[in-house]
């Protein structure tokens, strides 16, 4: 009978450490901090089901976008996460922070280079950001630009991270090419357009949400736009099909023909 209780002991034993094993398995999870106790050595992330607060191991790693070696208070609420822990009868025990920046898409729709300041729409969404004195600003795989070299009316991609209530930039993107050249047809029921520079001559589709942009004002139609006009096109090559997010009219022609004329396709007269 002793052995046996020694038996069963043991493998009541073995399946306890076993549980206990499991429940210490690696685990992710992923949300915005919501609060950082520095003292405590504690943060809290909120998901998407719940907030959940965690204990920072002593050599639990802290990583940036912009400092890979961090700590725990250079976390700040508002910060997209991604936690590694280990979980213990509730007790979760951090060993990774890494921050990812938020990221938002739209087309310009303000620029205040000397304030730093950028104003970017999608749909009927509008953020505001202030670049900081890091910001990397990228157009067209050129990483030498500034504020300054953005234009209203580009789409762009804005990489940022909350920062005293506001939302800093860290890199601008404006990807995708450009096409100047002055217009030969448009189809206003099927938003196309075809433009021609020298002996090239391209078609584009209007994306959605593409701003026409005349005399430094993004809300243009393209009901205003004529047979004559110059205007540079940024767009994206989807397998042949080119998207126009953005047309800003350079310049019209010296003869414009009327709006009826240019709500169906048509090119001009020889």
């Amino acid at each position: 009978m002793a052995v046996w209780a020694t038996l069963l002991l043991l493998a009541l034993t073995g399946r306890v450490d076993a549980a206990d094993s499991s429940t210490a398995k690696p685990k992710c999870f992923k949300g915005t901090v919501t609060a950082v106790d520095q003292k405590e050595k504690t943060f809290a992330v909120g998901g998407f089901w719940s907030t959940r607060t965690f204990n920072a191991g002593d050599h639990c790693k802290v990583s940036l976008e912009d400092k890979a070696d961090a700590e725990l208070k250079d976390l700040r609420p508002g910060q997209r996460v991604e936690v590694g822990y280990v979980a213990n009868n509730g007790v979760r025990v951090a060993s990774q922070v890494v921050q990812k920046n938020l990221v938002f898409t739209g087309n310009i729709s303000a620029i205040d280079p000397p304030d730093r300041i950028l104003k970017v729409k999608r749909g009927a969404v509008s953020e505001t950001f202030v670049a900081g004195d890091h910001c990397k600003v990228i157009i067209r795989e050129d990483g030498n630009k500034s504020l300054a070299d953005l234009k209203i009316g580009q789409k762009v991609t804005v990489s940022y991270s909350p920062s005293g209530g506001a939302k800093l930039a860290q890199r601008i993107e404006q990807t995708g090419s450009v096409f100047t050249g002055t217009v030969e047809a448009i189809d206003a029921d099927d938003r196309t357009l075809k433009a021609q520079h020298l002996l090239s001559e391209k078609k584009f589709n209007l994306a959605k949400d593409c701003p026409i942009v005349i005399g430094g004002k993004s809300d243009g139609k393209l009901s205003d736009l004529r047979i004559g006009d110059k205007l540079s096109i940024h767009y994206e090559d989807m397998d042949g099909v080119l998207v126009a997010t953005t047309i800003a009219r350079e310049a019209a022609p010296a003869k414009s023909l009327p709006p009826a004329q240019v709500t169906r396709t048509e090119s001009p007269e020889p």
